[in-house]
């Protein structure tokens, strides 16, 4: 009986197919134990200032604060420049609503790695709850300077601008974002207020046309047509 081209053709497909999977079987022989694909973890043991930073991670995300303290200070006493000890002691104290101690915590991690950007940004909005607005501002400036290339450093430091009703200089760094990643919709969305707000209407507007170009790019060639009727 003769059979369709469809018929035929599938199962050359399947033939190849089946071809290949033989040949990936056939070579995997020599392919090695799976363990030299995956590494043995590292361990720790409690001589270590990790082994406590684990432990004070586990309690942390437990919201044992009081332990996770207790954990961090004991890796800490191993090594007093272990980084990640001060920072464990940071988030914790700051989650306790602690912000001295947390600000405290959060400068011995710049102190011992300035060139690591999160510290300034975390320790910048603890400045911003406790109303020191320039400390927040030299810190942000520091995000930024380290962090140039990603937009959401121009971000954090134009939203505390923003705060600060500063607008022009709030537009300035969401510009900046905008330059940094051009197809970062809420750098867009930001700049716009921003702009608005500081009384530049035009450029606000050029801004919102961007950010809806930007939006209808984005939007999935097969979901139809968009339903523009008010409800």
């Amino acid at each position: 009986m003769k059979q369709s081209m469809k018929w035929v053709l599938s199962i050359l497909a399947l033939t190849m197919l089946l071809c290949s999977i033989s040949g990936i079987v056939i070579a995997a022989d020599d392919a090695g134990d799976v363990d030299d694909c995956f590494p043995d973890e590292p361990v720790y043991t409690p001589d270590m200032p990790q082994y406590h930073c684990n432990e004070g991670n586990s309690y942390y995300s437990q919201k044992q604060y009081d332990l996770a303290l207790t954990a961090y200070q004991k890796a800490i006493e191993i090594d007093r420049s272990y980084n990640n000890a001060y920072y464990g002691l940071a988030i914790t104290y700051r989650a306790q609503g602690r912000l001295d101690l947390a600000i405290t915590n959060y400068s011995e991690v710049i102190r011992l790695s300035p060139d690591y950007a999160q510290p300034y940004a975390s320790r910048a909005e603890l400045y911003q709850c406790m109303g020191l607005f320039d400390n927040a501002k030299s810190d942000l400036d520091s995000y930024v300077q380290i962090y140039s290339q990603y937009p959401m450093s121009y971000i954090a430091r134009g939203d505390f601008f923003m705060d600060r009703r500063d607008y022009t200089r709030a537009a300035e760094d969401f510009s900046k974002a905008i330059k940094v990643a051009p197809r970062l919709m809420v750098a867009y969305t930001k700049s716009a207020e921003a702009l608005l707000l500081s009384g530049r209407q035009e450029e606000a507007s050029d801004v919102f046309a961007q950010a809806i170009a930007l939006a209808w790019e984005q939007v999935p060639a097969d979901a139809g047509e968009i339903d523009t009727r008010s409800y």
